[in-house]
């Protein structure tokens, strides 16, 4: 994952804490449309938030290993 080893186990739990507040910020909804109307989009917006930033994190160490050996 991480260039070091020693960052494994901090780079899975940043996962499991961004999983599980999106989890929070959708548990009461039911369907697309209501995440996109909840809260002036508050809640799809914090969620597409921390998605991206794994997203571009991933990408960058993909762009490390596989371009720079």
């Amino acid at each position: 994952m991480l260039p070091s080893e020693k960052n494994d186990l901090l780079y899975l739990l940043n996962i499991l804490e961004y999983i599980g507040k999106i989890w929070k910020y959708t548990e009461k909804i039911n369907n697309p449309e209501e995440l996109f109307e909840l809260n002036d989009q508050m809640n799809l917006n914090a969620s597409l938030t921390l998605l991206v930033k794994k997203v571009n994190f991933i990408n960058i160490l993909i762009m490390i290993k596989y371009y720079h050996e």
